[in-house]
């Protein structure tokens, strides 16, 4: 058979057989669309990373990377969680006292919440994943939250995949300290732990796993995030592997590696005392000053490049841009030498600026729609407070000139509040329409009309009947009231189709 182009009718034929068949519609109907492989099911996956590894040898130890994750974790230190009544359009914070509030203060008796938040995100992005536990009430409440360490936490594919009202396709395991060893015990040795509390069992619906996107991931976006320190591994390693080396130097070279010849043959027992002497005189930074002698015959020759021959300024700029990439910080926040050539301080603001934008709002997005969907009340609801940071301030005036061309072409002062979300309360003559007075309707060649928007024509310009006005010594009155009805009917039509809009193709 020739191979052609499936069409819509196609693909609807071949669905309806499918599902006609006496397995095929109970699988499609009620089957869980993942279905994880025997090797996977109710079996502890792997981590991507070693945590350890990358925690050490990125986080500790190198510069770049401390400097990027930390400047994340300062600037979310000043975006508050707050607790709301009402909506999102006209929210009315909640008192201190509330237990909503007090929990988004302080998440856990151990930590404030600039701490909690402040650790998340450095899980976030050393590993890739931030797994939070939910502690509840009896009836369900969250009342406690904390954060979990990454490399402690497995992820455990259910058995169960095939029924219909629960779908719950993924667990949590909690280890203690010593992982490797778990990983290495048998089936029976598990829940021989389990049961002593050595591992505890998490359900999906007590933990809030927040993760980076992993385009690998085999339980497709379910398992393990993509840690940031990944793709920016090996420009991290040279990057510690100079900083070494530099430390090396000052610490046992006189000068680079070099060669010391003769002219005339020497005793082999007697070149290891040469090396050792010449080590001891000359070796280390402190005897830099010390001049060296060779006796008649002898020549010291370098054997390896100078910094200036290995190009160490451009090693350093390369490993300092693509170091940071992956984290989506600006070089020049983080003092990193790349970018202060590239920029002045002049530039600074616009950095910060654009960081917010393009990298902290987003990121902060990831834990925000996670709380509003665990912390989320009748009435109640948490959000960050993004007009709580500076740099998000600057953007007010320009709103508030957006808000005030609105209000000028007829758009309610409370409506144009919330298209441009321009962080004020309610107004009393908010649902108002306020329109110039120079405004009048006019007919196609651009004379005055009498007709007003939403009167039907017929061919020879006149209104329907029905539609006429109505002589009078009322007629002015009658006619302001009409303009008014219309326009105020016409702005709730295209006021419903904007919010249409706005649900459906997020203007």
């Amino acid at each position: 058979m020739a191979n052609r182009n499936l069409t819509v009718l196609d693909k609807i034929s071949a669905i309806k057989r499918m599902t006609s068949q006496p397995y095929g519609g109970s699988i499609l109907r009620k089957q869980a669309p993942f279905v994880w492989p025997d090797f996977r099911q109710g079996v502890p996956q792997w981590h991507l990373i070693n945590y350890e590894t990358y925690a050490t040898e990125g986080f500790s130890v190198n510069q770049l990377v401390y400097a990027a994750i930390m400047y994340k974790v300062r600037s979310l230190y000043q975006l508050p969680l707050m607790a709301y009544s009402g909506n999102s359009q006209h929210p009315d914070p909640l008192p201190a006292e509330n237990p909503l509030s007090a929990l988004c203060h302080r998440p856990n008796p151990h930590q404030s919440f600039i701490e909690f938040q402040g650790l998340c995100t450095v899980y976030l992005n050393v590993s890739g994943n931030c797994y939070i536990l939910l502690t509840r009430d009896e009836d369900g409440t969250v009342k406690r939250m904390y954060p979990l360490r990454p490399d402690r936490v497995f992820i455990v594919p259910l058995k169960d995949t095939k029924r219909e009202e629960d779908d719950r396709l993924i667990g949590f395991l909690y280890v203690k300290e010593g992982r490797t060893a778990w990983l290495g015990m048998s089936n029976a040795a598990r829940e021989e732990a389990i049961r002593k509390g050595d591992a505890i069992p998490i359900v999906m619906e007590d933990m809030i796993h927040v993760k980076l996107p992993n385009p690998i991931d085999p339980l497709e976006g379910m398992g393990y995030g993509l840690s940031p320190l990944s793709p920016g591994a090996h420009p991290i390693d040279i990057d510690n592997k100079v900083t070494e080396f530099l430390k090396l130097f000052f610490d046992q070279g006189t000068m680079f590696q070099g060669l010391l010849s003769f002219d005339a043959p020497l005793d082999p027992n007697d070149i290891p005392a040469i090396r050792e002497r010449w080590h001891e005189i000359y070796g280390g930074y402190e005897n830099w000053s010390e001049i060296g002698i060779l006796d008649q015959g002898g020549k010291y020759s370098r054997i390896t490049p100078t910094f200036n021959e290995m190009g160490f300024e451009s090693i350093d700029g390369r490993n300092e841009t693509r170091g940071v990439m992956p984290f989506g910080v600006p070089p020049i926040l983080i003092g990193a030498r790349v970018g202060l050539d590239r920029s002045t301080y002049s530039n600074y603001a616009e950095a910060r600026s654009a960081c917010w934008s393009d990298t902290l709002v987003p990121e902060s997005k990831l834990f925000e729609v996670e709380y509003q969907h665990v912390l989320n009340r009748e009435n109640e609801f948490v959000a960050y407070d993004y007009w709580a940071i500076p740099s998000l301030r600057q953007a007010i005036p320009e709103l508030a000139r957006a808000w005030a061309n609105l209000v000028a072409s007829g758009v309610p002062k409370n409506f144009a509040t919330t298209v441009v979300k321009l962080p004020i309360p309610p107004i009393a003559d908010g649902d108002v329409i306020y329109m110039p007075n120079q405004l009048i309707p006019v007919d196609n060649e651009g004379n005055p009309s009498r007709i007003y928007p939403g009167v039907q024509m017929l061919e020879d310009g006149q209104p329907q009947p029905g539609q006429e006005e109505e002589n009078g010594e009322n007629e002015d009155d009658e006619e302001d009231s009409k303009l008014f009805s219309s326009r105020a009917r016409l702005w709730s039509e295209v006021r419903a189709q904007f919010v249409h809009r706005l649900d459906t193709e997020g203007i």
